[in-house]
């Protein structure tokens, strides 16, 4: 079986994390909240870091980072900025999505710890389903602490943030 290698996404990953994003949307079954465009994934991956965790070409695992707070956003963002503010520097990172048959075995850990290689000084902020306890159990692991609660769509959210040492 070959190796899990993490780095940072390139372009020639994209159809992976897209596979692996619809194969975890809440229709196929999963916790992914919402839906992620293609275009919006693309953009991204050329001005922010963008991590990908994969074995041989197959990429297992993603996590996807977005500018602090851009004006395209979802319903779900939109409400996470009322009940949060962070501090300065800051991005909006999620979601982190690992193959099902990965899941933990720190893939999640191992790919924000790479991340943080990129954006260190800057605060890294998300919002988790309430419900959705392995993420919120993965999130605290990475060292990120819950800021605040907010309802958006009908669900229970949380904002969990990871603010770089001073």
């Amino acid at each position: 079986m070959d190796e899990i290698v993490i780095s940072r996404a390139q372009s020639a990953d994209l159809d992976g994390i897209m596979q692996l994003a619809l194969a975890n949307e809440a229709q196929a079954g999963g916790m992914l909240t919402g839906h992620l465009p293609r275009a919006m994934v693309a953009e991204t991956l050329e001005r922010m870091p963008v991590i990908v965790a994969r074995r041989g070409s197959e990429v297992v695992a993603f996590l996807i980072t977005w500018d602090s707070f851009s004006n395209n956003e979802s319903p779900v963002a939109a409400a996470m900025k009322q009940a949060y503010q962070p501090s300065a520097p800051a991005y909006f990172q999620g979601p982190i999505c690992v193959a099902q048959a990965l899941r933990g075995q720190g893939l999640a850990q191992t790919m924000f710890k790479k991340l943080r290689e990129y954006l260190a000084e800057h605060e890294a902020v998300c919002f988790i389903r309430a419900d959705n306890t392995p993420s919120l159990k993965a999130h605290r692991a990475m060292g990120m602490e819950e800021r605040a609660d907010f309802q958006a769509l009908g669900q229970d959210f949380k904002v969990y943030s990871f603010r770089p040492p001073r």
